[in-house]
């Protein structure tokens, strides 16, 4: 293989999942990861007809959301009591017996099959 057709990039590939040490770099892939998971929401709404919310909270502690029809709307209605928290025949995973939620652990103590 000659140089002109050697590839010039690491391409895609699986990227270990760990705290990314610094700021910069995690603000900066956090803002490219946010976009990428809004996207990837809203093609499930499109394909599936489901109402979706997301709350993301940044490294730099600012909010960001996404719903459909709106975050306000799924919201609501989940803590009304109109969804059900059953998910594929499973509770919601509590928090290491706290009785708090799984949004409120802190992503650092939660295992790859939980983050999943």
């Amino acid at each position: 293989m000659d140089n002109s057709k050697k590839k010039k990039t690491a391409g895609r590939r699986k990227v270990a999942m760990k705290k990314i040490k610094d700021k910069k770099k995690r603000q900066v892939t956090f803002s490219k990861r946010r976009q990428g998971l809004f996207k990837a929401a809203s093609k499930v709404c499109v394909h599936y007809g489901v109402e979706i919310a997301i709350v993301v909270k940044s490294p730099s502690n600012n909010f960001f959301c996404f719903g459909h029809p709106s975050s306000d709307s799924v919201i609501d209605s989940y803590l009304a009591g109109q969804g059900s928290s059953v998910v594929e025949g499973r509770p919601p995973p509590a928090c290491g017996g706290s009785g708090a939620s799984w949004w409120e652990q802190p992503i650092d103590t939660m295992t790859l099959e939980e983050l999943e």
